[in-house]
């Protein structure tokens, strides 16, 4: 009964919250988070306590309950206390947000529907102003408007350029913004967009969001809407509060996810994205130490930008070997054209970790050569080609008290990859932890992943 009492008395005052957010309702969200906080650490004390008392009692449960009865009660505990810890974890990001004065948040919508033109295209931008802790305005655009008002040109590298021409491709066809990802991290990217943005329409974003076909099929489906920024934010605005109380618990979970990606010229939400390590960029990746004397992190990635619009799919595999001398890599890929009546032209590079040596690379057991970091890859119609690439990172190993954790981060709205990701123990020491959980054979960990969501896992010895 306490639990119930607690989690009803939580589901109101996030109500409360995100209608004073997304429909100006009276109240002030700072004040609000504060009370939310206090009922959520009573609620997560209250479920504690459930769930030993649960334990403490099996026996005579087991009298009164069948099995299937106390599996479904317990089912349900867990995902109270999951609901709760990503209320607890990331409600300082809130927080931050709603600390008093004036934000500007431009979101980024980018399409990964495929076939495509480009690596994380730029669909259209959503510009709102948050006043403290409350969205006060949203103003959508296009890409195309965007680009035929602002002054900004965002030139192709030079790298891609001659690619093009390499394929007699029109460059018009890539429009310079809403292909201003290509070949570029987001971070790279964002000042450019952060131009275009105050150039066409006078609005200084000071946080950045890029918001992938995912994130936006999940709220198109809570709101019953077209996937795009425009339509989500019109639905808000009449949306029942536990709709609106669904949305901020999807928009938690797909931070807990690494669903989006940042960029902030603001110190307080800069503090709070590092703090809760929200970050997505290799560069900004926390090495998560248990503890250890050491902690290395291995941060790697692709980049593909699909010059013609042929579905191109991929199936990767990536092995990472730890040894006392040396971590090698190892990425194999498998890549079908899909079309049976167009080429695939793929501007792939591969982004490795500081300190990495190519020691091989090889196209369907040939050897081939990366220019300026990337290779113009053409497969033929209902084509299937594989690339095996290793590289080494020098790195003597001299002590069992040490962290090893790999970041996978995935392009932005790129999310036609299946990745599996395999750490290889050839070390004369065991791990002590591995997060998040994995299935180990033998001396292979082996880490589940989702399609187009950034990975970050950790092996504690």
């Amino acid at each position: 009964d306490h639990l119930s009492q607690n989690w009803a008395k939580l589901h109101t005052q996030l109500h409360a919250y995100t209608a004073t957010v997304f429909q100006n309702q009276a109240g002030q969200p700072s004040d609000e988070l504060a009370v939310i906080a206090q009922t959520l650490a009573a609620t997560q004390d209250v479920s504690k306590r459930t769930a030993t008392a649960l334990a403490s009692a099996h026996a005579e449960l087991n009298q009164l309950a069948t099995t299937d009865q106390i599996d479904t009660f317990q089912a349900v505990l867990k995902e109270v206390d999951d609901q709760l810890s990503l209320l607890s974890d990331y409600l300082g990001f809130w927080q931050a947000l709603a600390l008093p004065g004036a934000h500007q948040i431009t979101l980024v919508q980018l399409d990964n529907h495929t076939p495509r033109t480009g690596g994380g295209t730029v669909v259209g931008f959503d510009n709102l102003v948050m006043r403290d802790g409350r969205l006060e305005s949203a103003t959508y655009a296009t890409a195309s408007q965007a680009a035929e008002l602002s002054k900004i040109a965002a030139n192709l590298p030079a790298a891609l350029t001659d690619a093009l021409n390499q394929t007699n491709l029109d460059a018009d066809d890539f429009s310079p913004l809403a292909n201003v990802t290509f070949d570029r991290s987001f971070a790279d990217a964002t000042p450019v967009l952060r131009q275009v943005v105050a150039s066409a329409y006078n609005f200084n974003a000071d946080l950045v969001v890029a918001v992938n076909e995912g994130a936006l099929s999940a709220w198109s489906q809570l709101f019953a809407v077209a996937p795009q920024l425009s339509a989500v934010h019109q639905a808000l605005a009449v949306a029942t509060p536990d709709q609106l109380t669904a949305f901020w618990q999807l928009l938690t979970s797909e931070l807990d996810q690494r669903t989006f990606q940042f960029a902030t010229t603001d110190a307080s939400l800069d503090q709070a994205l590092a703090t809760h390590n929200l970050y997505t960029d290799a560069a900004r990746i926390k090495c998560p130490n248990f503890d250890t004397k050491v902690c290395y992190l291995d941060a790697f990635s692709q980049s593909d930008n699909y010059l013609t619009p042929a579905l191109l799919t991929q199936e990767i595999t990536h092995q990472v070997t730890l040894s006392l001398e040396k971590t090698t890599h190892q990425r194999h890929l498998v890549l079908t054209n899909q079309s049976e009546t167009t080429a695939a032209v793929d501007f792939w590079r591969l982004n490795l970790p500081t300190g990495a040596q190519i020691v091989s690379l090889n196209r369907d057991n040939r050897a081939f050569e990366l220019t300026d970091g990337a290779y113009l890859l053409r497969l033929g119609p209902g084509s299937t080609t594989t690339l095996d690439i290793t590289y080494e990172i020098p790195r003597p190993i001299t002590s069992s008290d040490f962290t090893y954790s790999l970041y996978h981060a995935v392009q932005s709205g790129l999310s036609d990859q299946n990745v599996k990701l395999v750490v290889k123990n050839n070390l004369p020491y065991s791990p002590q932890l591995i997060t998040p959980s994995a299935v180990t054979s033998g001396n292979d960990i082996r880490f589940t992943t989702l399609p187009g969501r950034n990975f970050l896992g950790a092996v504690v010895y």
